[in-house]
């Protein structure tokens, strides 16, 4: 399963990214440029193209943005930094209503969205990731995926390289890098858990899903609009500087 990221807060241009072959977007209020109100027109845009979109959170403890996200249609949440198995367990809670968790009443958008929304279908479809990203996740691996209702391990591989004290570049790093990305996709299989990652390029994709990753972000929004706008215009000078000489 391919997917893109989403960090531009525009619901064209998530709705570009949707038509172009996708299986599922992330819309980034983490680290990228989006805050709720933009949330709301991306995940309509995403409705447009039939793309399931899940929504990455600001925090590991922010229960009531995962619901939010939830009520306003998303089809699941990725919980940043999460370390601990009692961090698993509040983002697993909050994405469920009772009594398998702990999600209020109010799905805003999700309930006049189309028939048949009721909790405990709500609770079958939900999508609950967690981002592995740090050295402390990889010593509670194994806690954190058993947790009830945790439903994918997505690797953040550019944050786990920094808290093994590397560079971070974009890839798998060959030694303790490669060798925990590896691991993880295995533990995950083991545990009946999906594993996803981020990759950002067709080259890097293909590694991960020669070790086992099953949804991988292949591309991210704002990196494509600045590389695709420097390619063309090098490549014009280029020519043009050919054309003066």
């Amino acid at each position: 399963m391919l997917g893109a990221w989403c960090g531009v807060a525009n619901s064209y241009s998530t709705e570009l990214i949707c038509s172009a072959g996708v299986d599922w977007i992330c819309i980034d209020t983490q680290h990228g440029m989006v805050n709720y109100p933009d949330v709301l027109g991306m995940l309509q845009a995403s409705a447009l193209r039939n793309v399931p979109a899940i929504v990455r959170v600001p925090a590991a403890n922010d229960a009531a943005a995962m619901m939010r996200a939830l009520d306003a249609g998303a089809a699941g949440v990725l919980v940043p930094l999460v370390n601990t198995k009692a961090d698993a367990e509040l983002a697993a809670s909050a994405c469920r209503y009772p009594p398998h968790g702990s999600r209020s009443w109010g799905p805003a958008r999700a309930l006049p969205a189309g028939p048949g929304y009721s909790a405990a279908a709500a609770n079958e479809h939900v999508l609950c990731a967690v981002q592995i990203e740090t050295k402390e996740a990889l010593e509670n691996l194994e806690a954190i995926l058993s947790v009830d209702g945790i439903d994918m391990a997505f690797v953040g591989p550019t944050d786990l390289a920094l808290s093994m004290g590397l560079a971070p570049e974009p890839g798998p790093q060959a030694g303790e890098h490669l060798e925990a990305i590896a691991m993880i996709a295995r533990a995950s299989h083991e545990l009946g858990v999906r594993p996803g990652i981020y990759a950002g390029s067709a080259d890097i994709a293909t590694a991960y899903i020669e070790l086992g990753y099953d949804f991988v972000a292949v591309a991210n929004d704002a990196v494509l609009l600045r590389e695709g706008v420097r390619s063309v215009v090098d490549v014009t000078r280029s020519r043009a500087r050919k054309a003066g000489d």
